[in-house]
């Protein structure tokens, strides 16, 4: 059967099937309808091809290598690393008694007056030292002492001072200085029973080592002089009382100074006659700070 027989039969079907036959109906009618939906419906699938968007001429393309893939912010440099501490293993500080008068001479007595100054000479040895090693007197021990009728009503108010003058004459001398308070619960004390004392009005006595530190008074730099004039002074009390030496030690290394000034005691005495004056009783311990590329011992 020809095409357009089947083309024209399929009209026919979808006439009667729109349009089932009536009577009185033009069939003529029926089918130009169905023509003219048909012709309708092809337009519109036309249109819907035509409509697909196409890339706008104007805008310029860019070319896949340049494009760049969004990536994430890179992360924030690391803070730098605190500045390496001090290695204080390597610096060797260590203290060492200078003078202990007590391997010189041995207690005699216990004096004390109101405004009086009263100092020894010190030689110290000089250490063999490298760059930025230094060497100071760290701390002064007096030896205190308290009549033993006083000891359990001894109040504690009673101030002392420690001088260090540099050089072997406190004469025009800047003085380091430490006062303190003595109180008796701070120290340990022990009974003695003096010899022959010569001011001291009671034999009996309590005595007990008293530190005056120096740490944070004498800069850590070298020290400058192998000599150093070291002493107590009383301030406007008679007390404490501080224990003396026998009548053993150099007047020409003892220098007091009651009010006008301080005078040699050597001056007093011949040269065979100087090893007949009283020290005030002191220890004196230095302080080595040595460079070591090896921990020190603690």
């Amino acid at each position: 059967m020809a095409a357009s027989t089947h083309f024209g039969t399929a009209i026919n079907k979808g006439v009667d099937m729109i349009f089932p036959p009536k009577a009185n109906t033009n069939r003529v009618s029926q089918t130009a309808a169905l023509g003219v939906l048909l012709l309708a419906f092809a337009a519109c699938g036309e249109e819907k091809l035509v409509s697909i968007p196409q890339p706008d001429p104007e805008l310029p393309m860019v070319p896949e290598s340049d494009w760049e893939p969004d990536t994430p912010a890179p992360p924030p440099p690391p803070p730098p690393p605190p500045p390496p501490e001090e290695e204080e293993e390597e610096w060797c500080i260590v203290e060492e008694s200078a003078f202990d008068i007590e391997e010189f001479s041995s207690l005699e007595d216990a004096f004390a007056l109101a405004g009086v100054h009263d100092a020894i000479i010190l030689d110290f040895e000089q250490p063999n030292l490298q760059t930025d090693e230094t060497w100071r007197i760290k701390s002064v021990d007096v030896l205190a002492m308290v009549p033993d009728s006083m000891f359990n009503m001894f109040p504690d108010s009673y101030e002392l001072v420690v001088e260090i003058y540099p050089g072997t004459s406190p004469n025009n001398a800047t003085p380091y200085t430490k006062t303190q308070t003595l109180v008796l619960g701070d120290l340990e004390w022990e009974t003695v029973t003096l010899n022959n004392p010569a001011t001291a009005y009671e034999r009996t006595q309590r005595r007990a080592w008293w530190t005056f530190d120096f740490g944070e008074d004498i800069p850590l730099t070298n020290a400058a002089y192998a000599s150093y004039t070291i002493g107590v002074k009383w301030l406007s009390r008679s007390l404490p009382t501080v224990g003396y030496s026998n009548y053993n030690r150099a007047c020409s290394s003892n220098w007091t100074n009651s009010g006008s000034g301080f005078r040699n005691n050597g001056d007093n005495h011949s040269a065979a006659e100087d090893m007949q004056c009283s020290w005030p009783m002191m220890r004196v311990q230095l302080e080595k700070r040595t460079y070591s590329e090896e921990i020190c011992d603690e």
